[in-house]
């Protein structure tokens, strides 16, 4: 009598749905440009608009990078080379933005409209790279013509050549916000199409990271700790020995460790989330979003604090004041953001490997961490201001940082203590067979 063998079980399905990250950097860009059109008078060109729009530039390219990086795993080979050129072009655009602070603030003189006109081929040969690679990916120009056609012009229209870029600025006068915003409204949307194409092609479901992400953000948290000790050991050596020279490398160097934090951790959260459930990927490309933002944004004010302690004409100097100000109150909330958003999906995450203790024992960590980040902030913003002699303002700076430190240090415990909860589940187990 012979034994029948059990039916095989059917393959998985594979998954033709985008990248989470890719879908992020759609709402969030989307979101930013509705919000021009419908308040147009509250996005004058200041510095807070050039802080926000490099922030959300930053934001959208790191994100848009890791989602082709996605879809460069899931696609057949000649797709996934479109899919991988348009993720180089994105790093590259990224590069643009963080570097865009220093071209502004630095780059004087004869030889800045060369810089800017340089700039401005970079950026447009980005725009185009990126829109080939997404049409590659998508199957080619025979098979999406028309998109593929709309989607470089677009490109085009928003990363002008230099020599039209003027006569066209000219043309459209006082429309060209309101024009701008609605053909990056259009790119968008013609992105989109182009790549839910390409991800109809995928051939596989894409793995869950390995468990090093979780420490991995954790690591970022305590990148930001050393920002912050060298920011109060270098201002407090300025205090004492009245040296310029110390207080400007701590007022610069601690903005510049904080911006690579947040790039760490934007990184380690968009890779935290790649195989996971889609509730857990929004969360955490949410908070990678969301320390991207906050990258872009020191990228600019970095610069600025330098001319600070350097420009002598005052509308320089007043100029990089407001910037080193701008968003005082914003950036440390969303920078508070993305740690709570990316602790919440760990918590979730950690819940559904069957750690309970563990994913409970998050949520009260999380509101620790927000309060004493809450404290830290408060007294840099509101106690600071009123003292009335440098010692008390020196007290002030030491619980602003102790607080900022204890809140960091939470929150990284948390990550850390995830991580090894998830290596342990990871690891493969033996399995003992009847004799």
């Amino acid at each position: 009598m012979s034994m029948q063998e059990p039916p095989a079980s059917p393959p998985p399905a594979v998954s033709t749905a985008l990248p989470m990250s890719l879908l992020v950097a759609f709402a969030i860009e989307a979101a930013f440009s509705l919000s021009r059109l419908a308040f147009p008078k509250a996005w004058v060109i200041t510095e807070k608009y050039w802080l926000l729009s490099t922030g959300i530039n930053a934001c959208s390219a790191l994100l848009f990078t890791m989602g082709c990086a996605d879809l460069v795993r899931r696609l057949p080979q000649r797709q996934a080379m479109g899919a991988q050129v348009a993720m180089v072009a994105n790093a590259v655009q990224l590069a643009l933005v963080l570097a865009s602070g220093v071209l502004s603030f630095l780059v004087i003189g004869e030889k800045s409209e060369l810089i800017w006109k340089l700039q401005g081929y970079m950026y447009l040969a980005v725009y185009l790279t990126s829109a080939v690679g997404v049409i590659i990916a998508a199957g080619g120009f025979v098979r999406v013509a028309a998109p593929a056609i709309a989607l470089v012009v677009l490109s085009i229209v928003l990363a002008p050549p230099p020599f039209i870029a003027g006569k066209l600025y000219d043309a459209l006068g006082s429309n060209v916000r309101l024009v701008f915003s609605v053909v990056n409204i259009t790119q968008l949307g013609v992105q989109l199409f182009l790549l839910r194409e390409a991800a109809r092609a995928s051939t596989r479901d894409l793995p869950a990271e390995p468990t090093a992400p979780f420490a991995l953000l954790g690591t970022a948290l305590r990148t930001r700790v050393i920002a912050m000790f060298v920011l109060v050991a270098f201002s407090l050596l300025a205090t004492g020995g009245r040296s310029l020279g110390a207080m400007k490398f701590a007022m610069v160097a601690a903005p510049a460790i904080n911006m690579a934090a947040f790039l760490v951790f934007a990184v380690a959260a968009l890779r935290a989330g790649r195989g996971l459930d889609a509730r857990v990927q929004i969360l955490f490309s949410l908070a990678g979003g969301a320390a991207a933002w906050c990258a872009g944004v020191l990228s600019m004010q970095t610069p600025a604090i330098y001319q600070m302690f350097g420009r002598s004409d005052s509308y320089g100097s007043e100029r990089n004041a407001e910037m080193a100000q701008a968003l005082s109150v914003a950036m440390p909330l969303i920078a508070t953001f993305a740690v709570v958003v990316a602790l919440v999906a760990v918590g979730s995450h950690i819940r559904q490997l069957g750690h309970h203790a563990l994913g409970e024992s998050i949520a009260p960590r999380t509101t620790t961490f927000v309060i004493l980040m809450a404290t830290s902030v408060v007294v840099q913003l509101y106690l600071a201001p009123k003292v009335q002699s440098m010692g008390e303002l020196v007290m002030i700076g030491l619980l602003a940082a102790a607080a900022g430190v204890a809140a960091l240090l939470v929150a990284a415990g948390i990550f850390k203590r995830a991580s090894d909860a998830a290596s342990l589940t990871s690891l493969p187990t033996a399995t003992v067979l009847p004799s």
